[in-house]
């Protein structure tokens, strides 16, 4: 009996010292649970949430879960402009599914993609604009004097001129350079022979009165292009003058369409310029002069995209030609 008694008690305290191990155990599972929720629980997708897993970690029915506050995963600041990305937008306590999130993810990374291609495009149009203007610049950029830009071969003078129109032709020029080419500023008309053996043909330099957007835009394209800010047109003289008007022209800039009577081609929409409002008695000072007025009565503008390319000759003549015949003009 003493015998069974030992063994009864050994029995009863092996049997509390289990529950014992068991209690300290599911005390010590308790706590780490505890601490394990207040602390944060498991990462999705990079970011650290509070709460219940979500359904793809814990693989149950779906349980909505609070993100993390912001400082405990805090989005990089843009090196280069200081911006922070858009995060996305909840208000404490307010619940987010992980689905949510991948869909944040998956549209902050198209966003980024698209600047990305923006980012490509224009620095690709920037190379290309950087290559257009060393080119302009190595053949001579269209607007700058007569003596730097590329001519044109020089078309000879009429076979037969009588010495009346050349006269006629020198004394106009006389008076136009006779004061002018000595102005210490940019005088309004500057006259200039691209083939001095040629005095019926001249090229202008035409400057624009300040206060007028035209005068801004010739000002931008001639920073722009590193040429002077002044309107270049050109002068021919047939045989007949000063019985017959001359034949006036912008070369460069060109002008935007339908403005400034400057015609698509280049040539001034004037009646004074035909046969049918010209008289003899006219000058070319005055002629030219009237010009730079109907640049500002049309409301002259340059063309953005094509200010750089000079007009030709032939695509001139030929809509003055039409402008002439719309209007019942005599060319």
């Amino acid at each position: 009996s003493a015998s069974a008694s030992a063994s009864a008690s050994a029995s009863a305290s092996s049997w509390d010292l289990n529950q014992a191990i068991d209690a300290q155990k599911a005390s010590l599972k308790q706590e780490q649970e505890q601490q394990l929720a207040s602390i944060g629980g498991a990462g999705i997708g990079g970011a650290l949430v509070r709460g219940p897993l979500p359904p793809s970690a814990r693989g149950v029915d779906p349980e909505p879960y609070v993100p993390a506050p912001p400082e405990l995963f805090p989005w990089p600041a843009n090196a280069r402009h200081g911006k922070r990305p858009r995060a996305l937008q909840c208000a404490p306590g307010d619940t987010v599914d992980a689905e949510v999130l991948r869909q944040e993810a998956a549209r902050a990374r198209a966003e980024a993609e698209r600047a990305l291609a923006r980012a490509r495009a224009a620095r690709a149009a920037l190379r290309q604009r950087a290559a257009e203007r060393a080119t302009e610049r190595a053949a001579g950029p269209p607007g700058a004097p007569s003596s730097l830009a590329p001519q044109p071969p020089p078309r000879p003078p009429p076979a037969e001129v009588p010495p009346a129109t050349v006269q006629a032709v020198v004394k106009e020029l006389r008076g136009l350079t006779s004061s002018r080419l000595e102005a210490e500023s940019l005088p309004e008309l500057a006259v200039t022979l691209p083939d001095e053996s040629n005095v019926l043909r001249w090229r202008v330099e035409m400057s624009v009165p300040a206060g007028c957007a035209l005068r801004d835009e010739v000002e931008a394209h001639a920073a722009a292009f590193h040429v002077r800010a002044t309107v270049e047109l050109e002068v021919s003289f047939g045989a007949d003058f000063p019985s017959s008007p001359p034949f006036l022209r912008v070369v460069a800039p060109r002008f935007a369409f339908h403005t400034g009577h400057v015609t698509v081609g280049g040539s001034i929409c004037m009646e004074l310029l035909t046969s049918s409002g010209w008289r003899s008695e006219y000058t070319v000072e005055a002629a030219l002069l009237m010009v730079r007025q109907a640049f500002l009565d049309g409301s002259g503008r340059l063309d953005r995209a094509r200010a750089h390319v000079p007009y030709d000759e032939a695509e001139a003549r030929q809509a003055f030609a039409r402008v002439a015949a719309q209007h019942g003009w005599r060319p």
